[in-house]
C-alpha cells in the first residue's frame, strides 16, 4: 500500500522519438500508479522539465534535434539531483562510460520488460524520496551538504554497478577470439580509470615468464607476444600469490619495472587474473592521464573488471581449445581416410598448399586465404561414407558407384554444418566438383555461381588427381596434367584461375614430380 500511495505522488517523464515506446512505458509505469508525461524528441523533453517538476526521466540515448546524451547534459545543468535513466539497445561501452560520467543514473535496456522498467524506477524514486525527507529534518545548510554527499555516494555506487554490467554485456559475445578480448578489456580497463595505457599479461607456467597478450598506450617498449621474465626484480611473487600491486613514483620498484621494460610510469596497477583462486595472468594499468596517481576507487573498479574479464578469458581459450581439438580429430579423420588409399595419402595437405599459392597469385585477401587453409584440408572429408570397395577399385566404376562417389561433397558438408564453419568454408566442401559449363555435381552450379575459392579448389584437386597415381593409371607428367588443365579450360575450369595455376607451376619452387 505504501509503495502504490509513493508511485502516485510521484511524476515520471518518458523522452522518446518511438511511439510505441513512449506509450508502452507510460502505460506500464502508469499500471504501477506513476502519473507520467511524455516527449517525443529532446527538445521538447527539456522544456517539459523546465516547466514542471519530476521525480524521475526516462531518455531514449538516440534521437533527433537533440540526443540523449546532450540532453543529460543539460538536465544535470538545470538540476543535479534529478535521476536521469538512458534507455537503449545494446550499450556499448563508450556510450555507457559516457552516459554514467554525465550523471546518467541507470540504464534500461531494449527489448525492456515489465519488472525491469518497475525496479529501477521504484528504486530511484524510493531514493528519491528518502532524500526529500532527510532535506525536511535538518538545516538548510547541512540539508544541502547531505544531499550533496548522499547523491555523490549514491552516483558513484549506481556508476560502478551500471558501468560493469554494461563492460561485462559488452564482453559476453559469443565466439569472440582470445587476442579480440585481451584488447577489448585492455581499452576498457584505460576508459575505466582514465589512465594513458594497459596491458595482459600470461603467464607460460612452463618457463615461468608472462607473455604480452595485448597493449595499449604511450611509453611501452614491449610488443603482443614480448616475453617478460619472472624475477625478483619486480615483485610479481606478490601478484602470483592473488595480491594486487599500486607502484607509484615514488616506490623504489617502479625504477626496476622500467628496467625490465614493462613500462615506464609514474604509476602502475598490477592486477591479478584469477579462476577459482588460480592466477593466470596480469591486467597492468600505467599512468593517470591527469598525471594523478591511482587511488582506492581505481583499484576497486579494476579488481571488478579483472573479476569479470577473467571469466570471459576462460571461456574463450576453453571455447578456442575444444574447437582446436575438434578441427584436430576432423584432420585426423581426413588423414585415415587418406590412409586407406596409398595412392591419396597427403592429397588434402597438398591440395590445400598448392590452392594458397594460386589464391596469394590472384591477390586473395588474407581472410579467403585462411579460408583455403582451413577448409581445404577438410574438403574430402566426405568420403569417409564412401566403402573400401568403391574407393580402392582397380577397375572401372559402374554408374551406381559413381553415383555413392558423388555423394561425398554432400556428406562432407553435412558433417561440418554444425560446427557453425562460414558459409564460405562449407562451399568449398560442396562445390569443389562443380564444373564451368555447369555438369559437375553435386548442384550443377555453372560460371560465376561456383563460388570463386571452390573454383580455385577445383583446378588444384584435379591437377593433384591427375599427377598421382591410382589402382586403375598412372600419374601423368605434371607438364601433361598442366596441358590438360588448359585444354578444359572454359568447360570444365575457371581460365582465370587456370591461368594463375600456370603462372606458380613456372616457378622454380614448384614441385613436378608426379606421386
Amino acid at each position: 500500500m505504501g509503495e502504490n500511495i509513493l508511485a502516485k505522488r510521484c511524476k515520471v517523464l518518458v523522452i522518446d522519438d518511438n511511439e510505441w515506446i513512449r506509450t508502452t512505458l507510460k502505460d506500464l509505469l502508469a499500471t504501477s500508479g506513476y502519473q507520467v508525461d511524455i516527449a517525443d524528441n529532446g527538445e521538447a523533453g527539456l522544456s517539459k522539465v523546465k516547466s514542471k517538476c519530476y521525480d524521475i526521466v526516462l531518455s531514449d540515448v538516440q534521437m533527433p534535434k537533440l540526443d540523449g546524451i546532450e540532453l543529460l547534459k543539460q538536465i544535470k545543468g538545470y538540476d543535479s539531483t534529478l535521476p536521469v535513466v538512458m534507455i537503449t539497445g545494446f550499450p556499448a561501452v563508450d556510450t555507457a562510460i559516457q552516459a554514467m560520467k554525465e550523471g546518467a543514473s541507470d540504464f534500461i535496456t531494449k527489448p525492456f520488460r515489465y519488472e525491469q522498467v518497475n525496479m529501477v524506477v521504484d528504486k530511484l524514486v524510493k531514493e528519491r524520496e528518502g532524500t526529500k525527507k532527510e532535506t525536511q529534518t535538518s538545516k538548510k545548510a547541512q540539508q544541502n551538504k547531505t544531499i550533496e554527499s548522499l547523491n555523490m555516494k549514491l552516483n558513484k555506487k549506481v556508476k560502478e554497478l551500471s558501468l560493469m554490467n554494461s563492460i561485462s554485456e559488452s564482453m559476453n559475445i559469443p565466439q569472440m577470439s582470445s587476442e579480440d578480448l585481451f584488447n577489448k578489456i585492455v581499452k576498457v580497463a584505460t576508459e575505466l580509470v582514465d589512465a594513458d595505457g594497459a596491458s595482459i599479461l600470461m603467464i607460460d607456467n612452463m618457463s615461468s615468464e608472462l607473455i604480452v597478450k595485448a597493449i595499449k598506450g604511450n611509453g611501452t617498449n614491449k610488443k603482443v607476444d614480448s616475453i617478460i621474465p619472472i624475477d625478483g626484480n619486480i615483485p610479481w611473487k606478490e601478484v602470483m600469490k592473488g595480491k594486487h600491486l599500486v607502484i607509484s613514483g615514488g616506490n623504489g620498484s617502479r625504477k626496476n619495472m622500467a628496467v625490465k621494460g614493462l613500462n615506464k610510469s609514474n604509476s602502475s596497477v598490477l592486477i591479478p587474473l584469477k579462476i577459482k583462486d588460480n592466477v593466470f595472468g596480469v591486467l597492468n594499468v600505467f599512468d593517470k592521464l591527469a598525471g594523478e596517481k591511482f587511488g582506492q576507487e581505481d583499484v576497486k573498479l579494476l579488481l571488478t573488471l579483472s573479476r569479470r574479464a577473467s571469466l570471459n578469458i576462460e571461456n574463450a581459450i576453453l571455447y578456442e581449445s575444444m574447437y582446436a581439438n575438434l578441427i584436430s580429430t576432423l584432420q585426423s579423420l581426413v588423414a585415415a581416410i587418406e590412409a586407406r588409399d596409398r595412392y591419396t595419402q597427403q592429397h588434402s595437405q597438398r591440395v590445400t598448399q598448392l590452392s594458397v599459392k594460386v589464391a596469394e597469385e590472384m591477390n586473395c585477401s588474407q581472410d579467403e586465404i585462411d579460408t583455403i587453409k582451413f577448409a581445404g584440408v577438410l574438403h574430402d572429408i566426405g568420403k569417409i561414407s564412401v566403402s573400401d570397395s568403391i574407393l580402392l577399385k582397380k577397375g572401372k566404376l559402374t554408374e551406381k558407384e559413381i553415383k555413392v562417389v558423388q555423394t561425398h561433397p554432400v556428406v562432407g558438408e553435412k558433417i561440418l554444418y554444425p560446427l557453425g564453419l562460414l558459409p564460405a568454408e562449407r562451399a568449398i566442401v560442396r562445390h569443389h566438383h562443380e564444373r564451368w559449363d555447369g555438369k559437375g555435381y553435386p548442384d550443377g552450379l555453372a560460371g560465376v555461381a561456383i563460388p570463386f575459392l571452390a573454383r580455385i579448389i577445383t583446378v588444384v584437386d584435379s591437377y593433384d588427381a591427375m599427377t598421382s597415381n591410382r589402382p586403375y593409371r598412372k600419374a601423368m607428367e605434371s607438364k601433361e596434367a598442366v596441358e590438360e588443365l588448359v585444354r578444359c579450360c572454359g568447360t570444365q575450369f575457371d581460365k582465370d584461375i587456370v591461368d594463375a595455376f600456370k603462372k606458380i607451376y613456372s616457378s622454380k619452387s614448384f614441385p613436378k614430380t608426379s606421386k
